[in-house]
C-alpha cells in the first residue's frame, strides 16, 4: 500500500517516527509530506520505501484569501458554547487567530475582546454556526491540493494533526475525497480533540489513542464513533526507552545544586499556558511514595535572589528548583516533579516515577 502522510511541520515526525517506520519494514511505501523547507529524513527512517515532499497549504483558487477566516470564525464559535464557558485562554486564542485572518496580520486584539461574543444568545450562535458550516460545504475541492495528491497516486491519505485553528489541512482531506481516496486523521497530542479548535471536515477514519478520545470525537465533534479507532499513543513509545543522559554529579553541578539533596525539578510548558513570570510562582501539593504508603506535602515555591526556592513541611525541607522544560531522561534525578507540562508527566509516569504534581497552571494530574 501507498500512504500520502502530510503533517502541519517537519518537527511532527518525530511523534509518528516509530509508525512510519514500521509500516515501511512491513512493504509500504510512506510518502511524508510538511510544509516546512527541510524536507530531509531523520537518519532513522532511512529506507527506500519513505520518501518526503514539500507541501504547500495555500490553496490555488479564489476562496485562498478567505478559507481561513471562515474556519477560524468557526473555530471562535466553538468557544462560545456553554461547555467552554471557562475557557477564556482558548476563547482569547481562537479570537486573535480570527482577528489576525480579518485584518491580515495588521490588527491585535485588546484584552477582553474575545469576551464579547458570550453576551449572543444560543439562538444567534447557532445562526452564525449554520452560517460558517454552510460555507464550508460550499468551498470546493481545491485543484492545486488535487495535484499534489494525484502527482503522489497513495492507496490512503492520513494527515496531522487536522484539528487545528483555521486549519488548512481540512483542504488535504478535501481533495482526496473528491479523488475518491480514503481518508484518515491521526491524532498528535492528548489534548487536539479538546482545545485546538473544530473538525471541520469529517475525515473516514480518526485515529486516537484511547477510548476516551472516540467518545470526545463523537461528543465534541459530532464524528461517529464505529469510525474512531483506538490505536494507542505513539508519541510515547520512546519514553519506555528513555535513560539518563549523565549521571547524578554531572548533572547537578552546573546548576550549583548540591547532588546530596533531593530535588525537585519545575517542568515548564509553552507560553500560551504559563508565562515567564508563572515559572517560580507554584503552590500545591507533592505526593512522594514511603513504605507505609502515600505522605502527602504542600510545597510553595517563591523567586529568592534569583533563585527559585521551594519550601514545604519539616520533613521535606527547603529546596532549590531546577526549571526545565524538556521530554528527556533528565527528571530521573528529581525526586519531586512540579509540572504544568502534562506531556512529560506522562513520559515520568511510563517511567515508573513515584511523584506526582499540581501544576502551576492550575491543572491537577
Amino acid at each position: 500500500m501507498k500512504i500520502l502522510f502530510v503533517l502541519k511541520q517537519r518537527n511532527y515526525l518525530t511523534t509518528f517516527s516509530g509508525a512510519v517506520a514500521a509500516l515501511a519494514s512491513r512493504g509500504h511505501a510512506v510518502r511524508l509530506a510538511w510544509p516546512d523547507e527541510d524536507v530531509s529524513l531523520p537518519e532513522g527512517l532511512s529506507s527506500p520505501c519513505i520518501s518526503v515532499d514539500l507541501w504547500e497549504p495555500k490553496r490555488g483558487d479564489e476562496w485562498a484569501p478567505v478559507v481561513g477566516t471562515v474556519r477560524r470564525a468557526a473555530d471562535y464559535l466553538r468557544y462560545l458554547e456553554p461547555e467552554y464557558a471557562a475557557a477564556v485562554k482558548l476563547r482569547a486564542r481562537s479570537f486573535e487567530k480570527l482577528l489576525h485572518s480579518l485584518s491580515k496580520g495588521d490588527r491585535v486584539p485588546d484584552a477582553g475582546w474575545s469576551e464579547i461574543g458570550r453576551a449572543l444568545t444560543p439562538e444567534e450562535r447557532d445562526r452564525l454556526m449554520t452560517v460558517t458550516r454552510l460555507m464550508e460545504q460550499a468551498i470546493p475541492s481545491d485543484a492545486k491540493h488535487e495535484a499534489f495528491i494525484e502527482s503522489n497516486r497513495p492507496d490512503a491519505v492520513l494527515v496531522s494533526p487536522l484539528i487545528d485553528l483555521g486549519s488548512a489541512q481540512t483542504d488535504v482531506i478535501k481533495s482526496a475525497k473528491a479523488l475518491g481516496i480514503p481518508t484518515g486523521m491521526v491524532l498528535y497530542s492528548w489534548d487536539n480533540l479538546s482545545t485546538k479548535g473544530g473538525l471541520h471536515i469529517h475525515p473516514d477514519r480518526m485515529f486516537v489513542w484511547n477510548e476516551l478520545q472516540r467518545t470526545e470525537a463523537e461528543t465534541l465533534h459530532d464524528y461517529p464513533i464505529e469510525r474512531a479507532i483506538a490505536t494507542g499513543a505513539p508519541r510515547f513509545d520512546d519514553f519506555f526507552n528513555l535513560r539518563p543522559a549523565t549521571d547524578r554529579q554531572a548533572f547537578f553541578a552546573p546548576l550549583g545544586l548540591d547532588p546530596n539533596r533531593r530535588c525537585l525539578i519545575y517542568l515548564a510548558s509553552s507560553k500560551f499556558v504559563i508565562t515567564e513570570s508563572d515559572d517560580c510562582d507554584y503552590s500545591g501539593t507533592v505526593v512522594r511514595k514511603e513504605e507505609s504508603g502515600d505522605v502527602t506535602e504542600e510545597l510553595t515555591c517563591t523567586e529568592e535572589d534569583g533563585y527559585c526556592t521551594c519550601r514545604g513541611g519539616d520533613e521535606f525541607g527547603t529546596y532549590e528548583v531546577y526549571l526545565e522544560n524538556n521530554e528527556t531522561g533528565e527528571t530521573e534525578y528529581a525526586e519531586f516533579v512540579a509540572e504544568p507540562n502534562s506531556t512529560t508527566c506522562v513520559e515520568r509516569t511510563a517511567s515508573d516515577f513515584t511523584v506526582v504534581g499540581e501544576g502551576g497552571a492550575g491543572g491537577s494530574h
